[in-house]
């Protein structure tokens, strides 16, 4: 079966990724009458810069299964992972063409982002993949970038604003909240001692990378656990007030929730920045600052 494909990364699956995944379903759906042809994604795991750069370390904005999930919601018939190598990235340009895209998937018509660069030392443009397709007979297009808020959207530019805590712009170049999804571990369970207990949250992506991890502070956010979502507010930080082990942890408090969270898998969707993390001089202190901020939480997610 012949297929409308098109090729890249998708970490996030953000606006400038949907643009491309419409530019395929679009054209599937105008060349009905033709034999049939599927709609096809092709992306990479573990992320490139990974492999070509041994070390490198990308902070995900999706995992791969909810990655593969948001490409077909957007209407994908398939999306295939393609596992890259060191040896794979050793594949010249043209061969790679070939024979990654021509004769093992049959493309009917190509879409390619601007910024797509492939095969051996990135000799692979955007413009070759046009050429090269038109002279094979296969239908392709250039797709524009995506600009909003001054600038190009990129999944690296959504990585900065997450790591700055801007979740806001963030949520803009998105199209949706970012969200981290976790099982639920047993943490040192001192929310629950003062009277707030939270759900303790290792964040996980499949390949060499960890999710990106928001700037440290208190955020608006909603929790979604078996179906059901709480408005909630999630602290990601050291906890300097009470720990001294300085580890990092993503600890979400479910307002309303009334239930054991352990073991299950959460997702926590983060709506905007409350503050920065502080050292407060006492619990009594902390415990005040959490009912203020559940109390704005409450207020601004309308839940009061």
């Amino acid at each position: 079966m012949k297929a409308a494909l098109t090729i890249g990364n998708f970490d996030g699956v953000h606006r400038g990724h949907k643009a491309l995944v419409e530019t395929i379903t679009e054209w599937r759906r105008a060349h009905t009458g033709q034999p049939e042809i599927r709609s096809l994604v092709l992306t990479f795991e573990p992320h490139p810069i990974e492999i070509l750069k041994p070390g490198t370390f990308v902070p995900r904005l999706s995992t791969l299964k909810d990655k593969i999930h948001l490409l077909q919601n957007l209407g994908v018939d398939e999306v295939k992972v393609v596992p890259f190598t060191s040896t794979f990235a050793e594949t010249a340009a043209k061969d790679f063409f070939m024979q990654h895209l021509v004769r093992l998937h049959k493309p009917a018509f190509i879409a390619v982002g601007h910024n797509f660069y492939f095969g051996h030392n990135r000799e692979g443009t955007p413009g070759k993949i046009i050429d090269w397709a038109r002279e094979a007979g296969i239908s392709a297009q250039l797709v524009a970038p995506i600009e909003a808020d001054g600038g190009i959207i990129s999944s690296s530019r959504i990585r900065k604003l997450i790591m700055d805590g801007q979740m806001v712009p963030a949520s803009r170049l998105l199209g949706r909240d970012y969200a981290i999804t976790g099982e639920v571990l047993h943490g040192d369970k001192r929310g629950r001692l003062l009277g707030f207990p939270t759900a303790n949250l290792v964040p996980t992506a499949e390949g060499i990378g960890l999710m990106c991890t928001p700037a440290r502070g208190v955020y608006l956010s909603s929790a979604t656990v078996e179906g059901r979502t709480f408005a909630s507010i999630t602290n990601v930080g050291v906890k300097p007030t009470v720990s001294q082990n300085n580890q990092l942890t993503v600890e979400t408090h479910l307002l309303d929730f009334d239930g054991d969270l352990y073991g299950k898998q959460l997702a926590v969707e983060f709506r905007d920045r409350l503050r920065g993390e502080q050292k407060f001089n006492s619990l009594d202190e902390l415990t005040q600052q959490i009912r203020k901020d559940i109390n704005i939480a409450r207020e601004r997610l309308s839940l009061k």
